[in-house]
């Protein structure tokens, strides 16, 4: 008998399949990807310490269709992409 996975799990599936599938520059990143209570926004995307990311989804999408989850969670690792350019971007500058 297969055992029913948790909605935790799906979320961590679908980052999973996103990194591998459109983002294989994050490959090597530790990201971290949870349910919580947020406020004013229904997505979030933080740094954690000493690295990694951890992507928030709102309890609000627990029950959302999984094309939802996938285009949410698509744009914050977008957003971590962008992020990392940046600061690659600032580490030449300052170095020249």
């Amino acid at each position: 008998m297969r055992k029913k996975r948790s909605r935790e799990e799906e979320l961590k599936e679908i980052v999973d399949e996103l990194i591998t599938k459109s983002f294989p520059e994050l490959l090597d990143e530790d990201i971290q990807v949870k349910y919580a209570e947020l406020k004013d926004v229904i997505l979030t995307t933080y740094e954690l310490d000493p690295e990694g990311y951890c992507i928030e989804v709102d309890n609000l999408l627990r029950d959302a269709p999984k094309a939802a989850k996938i285009g949410g969670i698509a744009h914050e690792l977008a957003e971590i992409v962008h992020s990392k350019k940046i600061q690659e971007f600032m580490v030449e500058r300052l170095s020249c």
